[in-house]
């Protein structure tokens, strides 16, 4: 991505919700605003590589410039529906012992609900255009952080990213995976 940001101006990204509202970010400014949200997660939230954060967003922007700070930081991902109640939160969270959440308004109550029961859980991170008492404005922060940042040195064996299983045969179960799976997938087959 680093390398990518030298590119000229054509989106890297361009987002357009269902009433017409428009993101567009050249490689520059991607690489710039995850440069930003990996400080966030490290200098404001006091997270370490190897630390779980939950991200349970819908599609919006945002959602990318999570999962790429986690990625440049080594802190380990964890995707989630935007479906979930406060009882699925609480089993991931508890699960995982996850040290962070990043959500919206919608689900930010179902987690204040659960937010006691977990104690691993340091800090909470609300995308969103109001504020709300115990969480951190994650756009503000985004805007406020410093652009320089440099990546941890990963290895491909280093976990990334974890996906909870559907349950279907009973609870959900963490499937852990390396950053290996980014570098495969950037092969042709």
């Amino acid at each position: 991505l680093d390398q990518e940001g030298k590119r000229g101006p054509n989106p890297a990204l361009w987002w357009v919700n269902s009433q017409g509202d428009e993101v567009k970010w050249s490689f520059r400014e991607l690489t710039d605003f995850t440069c930003r949200a990996a400080n966030v997660f490290t200098q404001t939230c006091g997270l370490q590589q190897g630390d779980r954060l939950a991200l349970i967003l819908p599609r919006l922007p945002e959602w990318w410039l999570v999962a790429v700070g986690c990625i440049r930081t080594g802190i380990i991902f964890m995707p989630g529906t935007t479906q979930m109640k406060a009882k699925d939160i609480l089993y991931r969270l508890k699960e995982s012992n996850a040290q962070s959440i990043v959500t919206t308004d919608a689900l930010a109550p179902e987690v204040d609900s659960v937010a006691s029961e977990c104690p691993a859980l340091k800090t909470k991170l609300l995308v969103s255009d109001h504020s709300r008492e115990g969480w951190l404005d994650f756009r503000s922060l985004i805007q406020s952080a410093s652009p320089d940042h440099t990546c941890i040195k990963s290895k491909t064996t280093d976990p990334m990213v974890i996906f909870f299983t559907s349950g279907t045969t009973g609870f959900p179960k963490m499937a852990k995976h390396s950053h290996g799976l980014a570098l495969r997938h950037s092969f042709p087959s």
